[in-house]
């Protein structure tokens, strides 16, 4: 049986705390997806929508996230991590495509999460 790639539309990244931290955020620059296994060529999030759960502050929104711009970044709004709450932050990619990685270029809060990525 033959693994077939699927292409979606959507893609969304859910944090969720992890080992004792007492981080209540989680940010990131840019998050870049490609449809190459190298994660060269077309970043697909150029031209996509990106929304999320809730962000910190006017200038760290989700589109902050996928503006090609690694001097902007989002960033979350306050959550529990280290008693189970989650955030999310997705994109809609303006059609459907098969992707076979991804970049997550971090903020500069580096002990947000992702931390350890």
């Amino acid at each position: 049986m033959a693994l077939v790639a699927q292409a979606y539309k959507y893609y969304r990244l859910l944090f969720k705390g992890s080992y004792a931290t007492d981080n209540k955020f989680a940010s990131f620059a840019e998050f870049r997806l490609f449809e190459n296994v190298d994660g060269v060529g077309t970043n697909l999030c150029t031209g996509a929508i990106a929304t999320s759960s809730g962000y910190y502050s006017a200038t760290t929104q989700a589109p902050n996230g996928i503006d090609n711009s690694t001097s902007t970044y989002y960033e979350s709004e306050s959550t529990s991590f280290s008693s189970g709450s989650t955030c999310w932050f997705k994109i809609e990619l303006p059609e459907a495509k098969v992707i076979r990685s991804y970049h997550i270029i971090p903020s500069p809060y580096t002990n947000e999460f992702p931390v350890k990525f």
